[in-house]
């Protein structure tokens, strides 16, 4: 069945909890990290929130954007994975 443009949306709507559930213990712990540490921790911990926070940007719009212009390319043709 082919993808329509409402269901594509919820998807990515449910999608984004899912990313961000994923994350918030990583970045809880970065959060510690960035509290208590010192020197050498801090920088980790500053780079572990950086990481974090660009791969949800990346897993959530980035990919959104790819599929929207996919599914212009295709005229929204089914996918068959």
């Amino acid at each position: 069945f082919p993808v329509t443009i409402e269901s594509d949306e919820l998807g990515f709507a449910s999608a984004l909890w899912t990313v961000l559930d994923a994350h918030i213990t990583a970045a809880a712990a970065g959060i510690c990290l960035l509290n208590f540490g010192t020197g050498p921790i801090r920088g980790f911990a500053v780079t572990l929130l950086i990481g974090i926070v660009v791969t949800v940007y990346t897993a959530y719009y980035v990919s959104d954007l790819l599929f929207e212009l996919y599914m212009e390319k295709t005229d929204g043709k089914a996918l068959s994975i």
